[in-house]
């Protein structure tokens, strides 16, 4: 009777103790996620900008709802990133006319055609925007402006 009582009296202490860490932690986690969550949507809006961009193509993401609609970021914070994304594009036309120069510099518009329809020639969107969004730099413009913002 001694064992099942101990057991009980164990299992209720580290019930209790997980109960408090799980709602400590909660805690702290609400205090960061309007934060956090402005950060994620200032790097998604980013990438969404800038492949649309590059692409060409602004219903791409159209039913998408990754990200708000209504402006969330205010009205500079979209600015900045359509400049961000804007300068990123300008990077991604930089490399596809450098590789097509580089690959094929006396070709005809026939053989570039035939290539990028190969996929030897053309812009590597999601690479420069990926590389974009996992970088140092766009996380701490994002951090410094989105805790702007929210000031």
């Amino acid at each position: 009777m001694k064992k099942l009582y101990l057991t009980i009296l164990v299992v209720g202490i580290v019930v209790a103790m997980c109960f408090n860490a799980c709602s400590v932690s909660k805690s702290k986690n609400l205090e960061l996620t309007d934060f956090d969550w402005k950060v994620k949507e200032f790097k998604i809006v980013f990438f969404q900008s800038c492949v649309s961009k590059s692409l060409r193509n602004k219903s791409l993401f159209a039913g998408d709802i990754s990200y708000g609609h209504d402006f969330p970021l205010g009205l500079n914070n979209y600015r900045l990133l359509d400049s961000l994304s804007s300068r990123i594009h300008e990077i991604i036309i930089e490399d596809s006319i450098s590789w097509q120069n580089k690959i094929c510099p006396n070709c005809s518009l026939s053989d570039i055609e035939r290539m990028k329809r190969e996929g030897m020639l053309g812009k590597k969107t999601l690479k420069y925007c990926l590389e974009y969004y996992n970088s140092y730099e766009l996380d701490s413009i994002a951090k410094k402006n989105c805790e702007i913002f929210l000031r």
